[in-house]
């Protein structure tokens, strides 16, 4: 991308998976993470190496023993961020934090509703559309069950 200044990041790849819950803050203020300083953030760390980067990691990471560890890379125009954190948009305060920074930068306003939405209200369109495509009385019937009216 034409004036993107990537910085130099090193991954050694270990012989053992690694996972655990995690949790933490924000460090970083800049690019998609402008106005989300201090935000929490948890989730699960998944990977099979150690990286380092040349700059500050611009998340703060506990572990389920309490220790603290710097966690992500963040170009140096904060727009290319990386992390070995899994759900990271699940916090809603920081996820809406990055899509106002992106429809920002883009210029289009963020639908208010996306921002607001959290993983259940997801869940329970996706079971609301089942549930209406669904032909439950067939598959009872090719299952051979009786089915039992509530």
């Amino acid at each position: 991308m034409p004036g993107l200044e990537l910085l130099p990041v090193s991954t050694t790849f270990l012989g053992e998976k690694q996972t655990r819950q995690a949790h933490g803050r924000v460090l970083a203020d800049r690019g998609l993470l402008a106005g989300a300083r201090g935000a929490s953030i948890r989730g699960y760390e998944i990977h099979m190496g150690q990286t380092a980067a040349a700059s500050e990691a611009p998340i703060d990471l506990k572990d389920g023993s309490g220790r603290s560890h710097p966690d992500g890379c963040l170009s140096a125009d904060g727009w290319v961020l990386g992390t070995y954190l899994h759900g990271l948009f699940d916090e809603p305060g920081l996820r809406r934090a990055i899509l106002e920074n992106v429809a920002r930068r883009s210029r289009k306003p963020l639908p208010v509703c996306f921002a607001q939405l959290t993983r259940e209200d997801e869940y329970d369109k996706l079971a609301d559309h089942v549930r209406g495509s669904l032909r439950i009385d067939l598959i009872y019937e090719i299952c051979g069950l009786e089915r039992r009216q509530p």
